[in-house]
């Protein structure tokens, strides 16, 4: 979590820097996309979807390589998933 949270706030500041127009108070209903891309840039910051596809042995993905991915890169399995679902990196055979 303490992971997760300094990545988000790396993406808070370099988003800021980018657009001085964006401040997170200011998102009412936009503030799901905000924390929609804040999730998105701390599980590619901290679990790169490009190392997770070079480790996979094929499309269909295990629970327990998940599991060993989740270690190798000291993430949740939560997050290993994410990436494999949203980068279509291959099938979660449970």
């Amino acid at each position: 979590a303490l992971k997760t949270t300094i990545a988000d706030g790396i993406h808070c500041i370099w988003l800021k820097s980018y657009d001085k127009s964006i401040h997170p108070a200011f998102y009412s209903s936009a503030q799901t996309d905000y924390q929609q891309r804040s999730r998105a840039f701390a599980a590619e910051f901290l679990a790169p979807a490009g190392l997770i596809q070079q480790r996979l042995s094929g499309d269909d993905i295990a629970t327990e390589e998940v599991e060993e991915l989740a270690a190798e890169f000291h993430v949740s399995t939560i997050v290993i998933e994410h990436q494999i679902r949203n980068h279509g990196l291959g099938r979660m055979s449970g």
